[in-house]
């Protein structure tokens, strides 16, 4: 994996045969680092010896052209089923 420029691995722990993938991750050289709380069924593994190459800016164009467009969809979506509508205060008129 190191030679593949690997630097981390993360293995989801809540799955079948999730054993042996650790397994053979660790065989490959890599040392378990410690589990978020939150998501406590992924095991991130660091592997020593990789050089993970940086990004280059045509991929991080991408990145940012990719989180513009789901950010409005999702505020788009949200307008739309009416959870960004301003509700207005209705009151019963007295007579």
């Amino acid at each position: 994996m190191a030679r593949a420029d690997v630097s981390r691995v993360i293995v989801q722990t809540d799955q079948p045969d999730a054993a042996a993938v650790a397994d053979l991750v660790r065989r490959a050289g890599a040392t378990p680092l410690a589990a978020a709380p939150p998501v406590s069924h992924l095991t991130t593994w660091s592997v020593p010896g990789a050089t993970p190459r940086p990004a280059t800016p045509w991929w991080r164009a991408l990145g940012l052209a990719t989180s513009i467009i789901t950010a409005g969809v999702v505020i788009a979506r949200a307008s739309r089923t009416g959870r960004l509508r301003r509700k207005r205060c209705t009151r019963a008129r007295s007579s």
